[in-house]
């Protein structure tokens, strides 16, 4: 896959965080430049500006999701013991 480029349709559909080309992530700095601009010029901080999500975080809250759900059936399917003092 190292010869396939970034944001090519194998590449995106086998390694999502992989799907935007280099111009698309330069792109997306922009935007993310002008709403930090906008926001410092309204009062608000530039670091509380929204930002354009990239394909890794999307990839990474996807796996989060799928880990806090392993976590959760793991806990519904253990079987629990009552615990009495004394």
């Amino acid at each position: 896959m190292r010869t396939l480029p970034d944001g090519s349709l194998t590449v995106a559909a086998l390694h999502p965080e992989r799907s935007w080309t280099q111009e698309q992530h330069l792109a997306a700095d922009v935007v993310d430049s002008v709403y930090a601009a906008a926001t410092a010029l309204c009062g608000g901080k530039a670091s509380e500006a929204p930002r354009v999500p990239r394909p890794r975080d999307v990839a990474a809250a996807g796996a989060a999701v799928e880990r806090a759900a392993s976590v959760r059936a793991r806990i519904e399917n253990t079987e629990w013991v009552e615990v009495t003092d004394g």
